[in-house]
């Protein structure tokens, strides 16, 4: 699950993704991958998985829905590995035309290229290692206080390990996702929720989406994390809750939250308790900006079920729920942060209301 594709904006993206690592050191001097240039890499941008698991979840509430539902490309619109390799040079070879010097124009005339694993260990990482852990042991015998080598030593172990890390994915296993069962919800939605709420992988320009959205969204909010740089300043985004918000805003860029804003009623304290969940709520009124909402850690409860309650000066752990709140149970995971974080959820909840 890679960088958006149009929602919340085009090339959104937080952290550090599946392909960050890899294509991060597919632009440096590292230029021999070891893959199975037939393999399908499945990746799919954000913003459609969310509006996958949109439709999914409104199969299940009128109970329409299938038993088994796979958001995914390598079945309809396949990149494989080479394809991918081949496409992250591209991307590279375009930023690097743009900056001056001659680590630039030397990285420019690079290719990237998919190996086996006999060259690659014949020719790359492995043995460019070995080369150079003998010319450390070598400054250690002759007394040097610091190998001069040492860096670039540790440089390929990480390299190396990443690598290792992602073998069963780039060369090993030949894995197909059909999508068919959410490309049939797809296909159900009337004309007007289409540009809104489509699942269609197999529109997916993976040229255009790769050279011009994805690399591009890794340099900008990823490659700075793995050099231990500060990501650029970006305006907070807030979600206009308000039922007469326009559809223009409702990708979370509105300025307030509206009071009149419909409340999930939540009458039971413990009906909405669950292991290793975050909860976050808030009274229907008016926040300036997401930052306000603030996620609450809740514990497993486990064997804490059979416990007596608590007496005297002893507080609950569950603090109790006065009135109407709209409450969120998010799951721990990144899947669900970037689905909370990509604005359909107040789409959804837009078009529930409007339908109620």
């Amino acid at each position: 699950m890679e960088s958006s594709e149009r929602s919340p904006f085009t090339g959104w993206n937080e952290g550090i993704n599946t392909s960050g690592p890899l294509s991060y050191l597919l632009g440096t001097n590292f230029r021999q991958l070891p893959s199975n240039e037939r393999k399908c890499l499945d990746v799919i941008p954000v913003d459609m998985v969310c509006r996958g698991m949109t439709l999914i979840a409104s199969a299940v509430v009128v109970r329409r829905h299938a038993r088994l539902y796979q958001l995914a490309t390598s079945a309809i619109n396949p990149v494989n590995m080479g394809r991918s390799i081949e496409l992250t040079g591209l991307a590279h070879r375009k930023h690097y035309r743009t900056t001056n010097g001659i680590d630039s124009w030397l990285k420019v005339k690079f290719e990237s290229i998919s190996v086996s694993k006999q060259r690659y260990e014949r020719l790359s990482i492995p043995m460019q290692k070995a080369v150079i852990s003998r010319i450390n042991r070598a400054a250690v015998s002759l007394r040097m206080k610091k190998p001069p080598l040492a860096r670039a030593e540790r440089d390929l172990i990480r390299a190396e390990k990443l690598i290792e890390l992602y073998e069963p994915f780039i060369l090993h296993n030949e894995h197909v996702f059909e999508s068919e069962n959410a490309r049939l919800l797809s296909a159900m939605l009337p004309a007007d929720e289409r540009p809104l709420f489509d699942f269609a992988p197999e529109f997916i320009d993976w040229w255009d989406y790769w050279i011009n959205v994805h690399i591009p969204a890794l340099r900008r909010w990823c490659y700075p994390l793995m050099e231990g740089r500060p990501l650029e300043s970006r305006e907070p985004r807030a979600l206009d809750w308000s039922a007469e918000a326009p559809h223009g805003t409702a990708s979370g860029y509105a300025q307030g939250v509206g009071p009149q804003r419909r409340d999930l009623s939540v009458p039971d304290r413990g009906a909405v308790r669950s292991g290793r969940t975050e909860f976050v709520w808030r009274q229907g009124g008016c926040i300036p900006d997401v930052a306000a909402v603030r996620p609450r850690h809740r514990r497993a409860r486990g064997l804490g079920d059979r416990r007596a309650p608590a007496h005297g000066s002893h507080r609950s752990m569950t603090r109790p729920i006065a009135g109407p709140r709209l409450l969120w149970s998010i799951p721990n995971g990144s899947t669900a942060g970037n689905i909370l974080r990509s604005g359909v959820l107040p789409r959804l909840l837009d078009r529930v209301g409007d339908a109620s």
